[in-house]
Parts: structure tokens; C-alpha cells; sequence
């Protein structure tokens, strides 16, 4: 009896600590704000043929930010090699579009440079280097981790020899060609992104004869970053300013 009757006295002395009515208006003024407007950065995608930095690969070096992960026999698969010009096959001195390009495209002002799947050449007795006849593949890779893939934007220009057949994001294809080496074609990919993860853009190339090699650039890769909503953080305040209702004291 007398254990209870202590408990009972300890218990008629305890009291709810009150919360100031700031802090509950605080939340729900946050619960009704507009959503926040998240901005689109850029998600890291490089054109072919140059460093990390943007600057351009000298002819015959690796390059760095493709693969290509398919080719026809005997071609095996590997790191494409970087070719400039002026000399063959880039323009002038040969067909492919040349280093700085002057179209009125968009596409002119990055900097980027051909890749094959490796350095294209004029033999002493006069033939050019050839490549096995058939499907080419390059690969590039790029990470959404902590971005909104519905909202990423991937557009550019592409040019190949003989021709681009196809552009795949995480193997589904676009069916958006190129027309060729001489000149740019726009391509634009909005959709098929997986969840916020690492993706694979795919760029096709049939050769039909001679040399085969691919140029890209990007005019836009961008997507938004994942942001909290202010009525999730709303209910975090509320959730937080609940424990503090229910915390007692000794008066």
C-alpha cells in the first residue's frame, strides 16, 4: 500500500510539457507550400574522343568514356581508339566529318572527335585500313543515382561510317539512324531510363566496306535531383514536435 501510494503521489506531480503553438504553425504552413521546383543539371555524359575535361584526345590515344562491347569477327571487342585529323580518313584529308566542323548545326561547337575500333590509316601500298563488314556497337555509361529519371533529357548529333542504325538506352532501341559521314544527325532520347542507377546508351554502326568509326557529341544531358517534399518534411516537423507532447517532467 504504501509502494502505491507513493507511485500515486509521483504521478500527481508529473505534467505534459506544452508545445509552443509556433512550431505547430510552422508545420502546417510547410504542409501547404508549393511543391519545390527542382533545376536540371547536367548527369555526366562525354562525346566521344576526349578527356575528362572536355578537351580533345590526340590521334591513335584510348579513348575514355566508350566501349565497344560488339563487333564482327575477327574484330574483338575493346576500347575504340581516337582518330584526328587532318589527315586520313577525317577531312580534309579524307571522307569523315572534320575536327571542327562549321554546318550551322548546334552540334559544332562541342568538342569531340571520331573513335573506331582502331587507328584508321593508308597502307604503304596505298589501302586504307578495313574493317570486317557488319554491326559495331558503342557503349557509353552514365549515373542517375540521386536524380529523377523521368525528368532526364538526353539530346545530340551522331555521325558514322558507313552509317548509324540505332541508339539504345539500357538496351531498348529508339530508331533514330544516321545518315552517314559527312555531316551531323540530331538524335533525342526522353524516355526508358531505369531507376536512379547506372545506364547504358548504345550507339549502332554498320560498316559495308573500308573503315567504320563513330563521332558523337551531346547538346544536352541533364535531369533533375531528387528533393523532399515539403509535406514529407511536414510531417517529419509534426512527428518530432509529437514526441515533445508526450515527453513529462518533474515539477
Amino acid at each position: 500500500m504504501l509502494l502505491i501510494g507513493m507511485h500515486i503521489s509521483r504521478s500527481a506531480h508529473m505534467t505534459t510539457k506544452r508545445i509552443p503553438l509556433t512550431l505547430i504553425g510552422a508545420a502546417i504552413l510547410l504542409a501547404l507550400a508549393p511543391p519545390v521546383q527542382a533545376q536540371a543539371v547536367p548527369i555526366g555524359l562525354f562525346p566521344t574522343g576526349v578527356d575528362a575535361n572536355g578537351f580533345a584526345r590526340l590521334d591513335g590515344a584510348n579513348e575514355l568514356h566508350y566501349d565497344l562491347i560488339a563487333a564482327p569477327a575477327p574484330m574483338p571487342p575493346g576500347i575504340p581508339i581516337v582518330n584526328t585529323g587532318p589527315g586520313f580518313p577525317v577531312s580534309p584529308g579524307g571522307p569523315w566529318l572534320t575536327d571542327s566542323p562549321v554546318t550551322g548545326s548546334p552540334c559544332d561547337a562541342p568538342t569531340s572527335r571520331w573513335i573506331a575500333p582502331t587507328l584508321v590509316d593508308v597502307l604503304p601500298n596505298g589501302i586504307p585500313t578495313i574493317h570486317p563488314l557488319g554491326s559495331y556497337t558503342y557503349r557509353t555509361t552514365f549515373d542517375l543515382t540521386g536524380f529523377d529519371p523521368a525528368t532526364a533529357v538526353i539530346a545530340g548529333c551522331w555521325a558514322a561510317d558507313n552509317e548509324g542504325f540505332n541508339i539504345l538506352i539500357n538496351s531498348a532501341p529508339t530508331a533514330q539512324g544516321a545518315v552517314g559521314f559527312a555531316a551531323w544527325t540530331p538524335f533525342t532520347v526522353a524516355a526508358g531510363f531505369l531507376l536512379p542507377t547506372l545506364n547504358d546508351l548504345d550507339f549502332q554502326v554498320f560498316n559495308n566496306t573500308g573503315p567504320t568509326g563513330l563521332r558523337v557529341v551531346f547538346t544536352e544531358g541533364t535531369a533533375q535531383r531528387l528533393v523532399a517534399e515539403p509535406l514529407s518534411l511536414a510531417l517529419v516537423g509534426m512527428a518530432l514536435t509529437g514526441l515533445g507532447m508526450f515527453r513529462r517532467r518533474l515539477v
